[in-house]
């Protein structure tokens, strides 16, 4: 079974359309049609790592779900207004399946994920 997202770093060799990712928003579509929004960024790895020469997809999602974040003073979560962004990794089987938005303009690009990883 193939995986989509990690939250966890995934290095990818640099192409030209990986590259290109850079500073996009995406649109990204469970099967069960939870939508969520995201804005690309492409890092380069620690070129003293091992993964040097290689370069990492992140997607920057943001939430207000109570579920994901509690206030670490009181306990509580923050109220709705308030949102957190946190990184998900795009492994080499999501970005091949990032096309260009065509049904929603707002978005430049669409990742409908087959699997739910959300």
């Amino acid at each position: 079974m193939s995986t989509y997202l990690s939250t966890t770093d995934v290095f990818l060799a640099p192409t030209p359309e990986i590259r290109a990712l850079h500073d996009k928003s995406i649109l990204i579509v469970t099967p069960s049609g939870d939508q969520m929004w995201a804005k690309i960024c492409v890092e380069d790895a620690d070129p003293g790592g091992r993964d040097a020469g290689k370069c990492s997809v992140i997607v920057w999602t943001t939430s207000t779900d109570e579920r994901e974040w509690v206030d670490a003073c009181s306990g509580r979560p923050p109220p709705p207004t308030e949102s957190h962004s946190w990184p998900q990794f795009l492994t080499s089987d999501a970005v091949k399946l990032i096309r260009p938005n065509e049904e929603n303009p707002a978005y430049d690009l669409l990742l409908q994920l087959p699997t739910e990883e959300i």
